[in-house]
């Protein structure tokens, strides 16, 4: 039986569910772990359209990144983000892929599609 005390592994240490989940997270956040620990919330304006969560950091050196989080756990988003500046690329880091975007002045805005309860940080250059 599940109660509130249930963990990672059981009392005799098996794995339990969340074991898989958490070490997939692991896997994936690991390559970019000192680049999250270097960020820092920026007040720079944008726009969020798809209903999900969006913010903007930049780190030490002053690149932009966003991170999206799509908190429905039933639905993927299709978002369109657009923060503020003129992009030469946008890279989603997880995954390390490079997006189209679109950049006129001082606007970029691109487009992405986040799984059900999934997140993304892009790397705005």
């Amino acid at each position: 039986p599940h109660s509130i005390m249930s963990g990672l592994v059981d009392r005799e240490f098996k794995p339990r569910p969340l074991w898989n989940e958490v070490a997939r997270l692991t896997h994936e956040l690991s390559p970019i772990a000192s680049t999250l620990a270097d960020l820092k919330p920026d007040p720079t304006n944008h726009t969020i359209v798809g209903g999900v969560d969006a913010h903007t950091y930049r780190d030490s050196a002053g690149k932009t990144y966003v991170i999206a989080v799509n908190f429905d756990a039933l639905k993927p988003a299709n978002v369109t983000i657009k923060p503020a500046g003129n992009a030469k690329a946008v890279i989603r880091l997880t995954g390390n892929q490079e997006l189209k975007f679109s950049a006129n002045g001082d606007a970029t805005e691109f487009t992405d599609t986040l799984a059900p309860g999934d997140g993304a940080i892009y790397r705005v250059e």
